[in-house]
Parts: structure tokens; C-alpha cells; sequence
């Protein structure tokens, strides 16, 4: 899908089938983002997560499939406007009823949903999750969700995650709230370097990038957001706070 309206073009590519995918995830990329510079490799990273994901699926999990979507929908900052929320909520309003018509066009048969946002677009993605429900949401490199209260967003108890890298500078900036990473009711995912028991090892990322940091294949910031996606909570690598007990939906 391909619209011209607004300042930049904006797109929403699918990797896999939303018709009939068990999960769905949607990746909202932020600040600088823009359809002729990002788009490609934004799907090529999506569309690795989503192979990853039915990899996990088939070996640890449901063995349902995945689809991933590249939404592009918003005309993400490009200069100082980064530091105010507008172009968040605006964006905020298009992503909100797009989350919405994934689960309509199923007609009576919803995919679980992911929301994935990067930079900006975490913050985009936390508005929209105040009005459209997902069945569980990642932040990466997040300035903020502009609400200090997960339970301010349309997503079930313990399946909200945040993505933090070492180096950051915008993950730890606390412009738009507070620090996903310390609110209670969030899932602290390591970006470390990690030792899989069945499988090489997964390198660490830092600082900021997306598609060279925390969507790059082979890292354990990658593997856990296909393990999100997924719906295989025995493969993430946690750095939860202390008591922070992991529940999977439904009490099991």
C-alpha cells in the first residue's frame, strides 16, 4: 500500500500472509524515517523476524505462522520536531485504526498482534496502544511512551517489553516519559550478548540504530523480538526488575 498525502510518502508493506498469519507483527520505525530511505531494508529486517518467528513457532511453540508489516503511515520527524510529541499523536491516529482494521479484515478470526516501535515511532506506537488493543507490544530504543503507567495501554498484563541497548543516547533521554524500562508491568529484554543452549551465540548491539543495531539477525535483541512474535516466552532472555515474575496469558 502507497500513499502520497501528507509531507512524505507513506507505505505499509506485508512480509507473509495477515489473512490467515497466526501473529502479526506491525513496526513503526521514528525520527528521520522516511519511505525512500528506510523502507527497503526496514522490510528486509521485518521479514527476517517474521522467518525467525515461524522457525520458533515450529520448533518450541504453536507452529503457527507469522506475518510481518512495515508501516510507514506517518510522516515521522525529519528536523527538531522530534522533540515534541505531534507528530506522534498525529501518527498516533492513522496507526491506531490501521492495528484495528488488521483484526476486522479476519472477519471473526483475529491474529495475535504485536506492535514493534523504534525511537519515535515507540513513542507513536504507546499512543495508539491507548485506543487500539494488541496482544503485546515492544519497545525499542524508546525516549518515552508519553505515560508513566503501562496499564494506560490497551495490551494484556506482562506482555509489554522494552529493548534498551547499551550507548543509547535516546533510550535514555526521558523526552516523551518515562524510561520504559523502569515502569513496573514491563518486560526488560537483554540486548547483551547471549549463549543460546541449542543454537550459536547471539551477539550483543549498541547504541541507536534500528536495522543496524537492534533488528540486525544473529544479536539477542533480534531473537527476542522474534520470540515475542513468536509466542514463545521459554526463548527470551530477560533482564527483569527483581520479583518480576514472567505469566503467560491466561495464568498458565
Amino acid at each position: 500500500m502507497l500513499d502520497g498525502g501528507g509531507d512524505h510518502l507513506k507505505a505499509a508493506v506485508a512480509s507473509g500472509n495477515v489473512d490467515t498469519a497466526r501473529n502479526i507483527v506491525t513496526f513503526t520505525g521514528g525520527f528521520g524515517s522516511s519511505v525512500n530511505g528506510d523502507l527497503l531494508d526496514y522490510d528486509k529486517r521485518m521479514d527476517q523476524i517474521r522467518q525467525d518467528a515461524d522457525d520458533m513457532s515450529e520448533r518450541y511453540g504453536h507452529g503457527g505462522k507469522s506475518a510481518a508489516v512495515t508501516w510507514m503511515g506517518y510522516d515521522a520527524p525529519q528536523s527538531v520536531d522530534v522533540l515534541r510529541t505531534g507528530k506522534a499523536e498525529a501518527g498516533a491516529g492513522k496507526l491506531a485504526p490501521f492495528l484495528q482494521g488488521l483484526d476486522a479484515s479476519r472477519e471473526g478470526d483475529p491474529a495475535r498482534q504485536v506492535a514493534l516501535g523504534h525511537s519515535y515511532g515507540s513513542t507513536t506506537t504507546g499512543i495508539a496502544l491507548r485506543h487500539a488493543g494488541a496482544d503485546a507490544a515492544i519497545f525499542a530504543g524508546s525516549p518515552g511512551i508519553d505515560t508513566g503507567n503501562i496499564t494506560d495501554l490497551k495490551v494484556p498484563p506482562g506482555q509489554s517489553y522494552v529493548l534498551k541497548n547499551d550507548g543509547d543516547p535516546v533510550a535514555t533521554s526521558g523526552w516523551f516519559g518515562k524510561d520504559p524500562v523502569d515502569m513496573p508491568g514491563v518486560h526488560h529484554m537483554s540486548t547483551d550478548r547471549s549463549y543460546p543452549a541449542d543454537g550459536p551465540p547471539l551477539d550483543a548491539t549498541t547504541g541507536h540504530s534500528s536495522v543496524d543495531q537492534y533488528l540486525r539477525p544473529g544479536t539477542t535483541s533480534q531473537h527476542n523480538i522474534a520470540a515475542v512474535v513468536a509466542d514463545t516466552p521459554a526463548q527470551l532472555t530477560l533482564q527483569d526488575q527483581p520479583g518480576f515474575e514472567y505469566r503467560m496469558p491466561g495464568g498458565r
